[in-house]
């Protein structure tokens, strides 16, 4: 068993006081992110994950938080660091990419109701939270 540490970025993709969540092939519900490349900075990270997993392209990004979690997965002990961003600027049309079954935009009460998974459900709580959106 080996004991495995990643950063990973999400970032929330807004409009009209509603956020996209992308559902998993699992069932789990989780904002537009991944992993962040080696030597990529965090930044750089979010940019690439928007294009890749919604389509979108990503102009101006500002830090949420930082949330980690450690959980088991394949045998092995990971703890998985979780930057989150908000995508202040942003443009395109969203294209779900094949990593995910259908993309959903979600407001402040909805979003209580989906399967969240580990990796957004601490950063969509901060960002409701701190915002007075919808």
């Amino acid at each position: 068993m080996a004991r495995i540490q990643e950063i990973n970025v999400a970032v929330v993709v807004e409009k009209e006081g509603k956020v996209l969540l992308l559902k998993r092939k699992n069932g789990l519900w989780e904002l537009p992110g991944g992993g962040v490349e080696w030597g990529e900075r965090p930044e750089e990270a979010v940019v690439r994950e928007g294009k890749e997993e919604c389509g979108v392209e990503i102009k101006k990004v500002e830090l949420l938080g930082v949330s980690s979690a450690t959980y088991k997965k394949n045998g092995n002990d990971k703890h998985s660091i979780y930057i989150g961003y908000v995508a202040k600027e942003w443009e395109g049309e969203v294209k779900i990419s094949e990593e995910h079954l259908e993309g959903r935009w979600v407001g402040r009460e909805e979003w209580k109701k989906l399967k969240i998974a580990l990796n957004s459900l601490p950063l969509l709580q901060l960002f409701f939270s701190s915002s007075s959106k919808e």
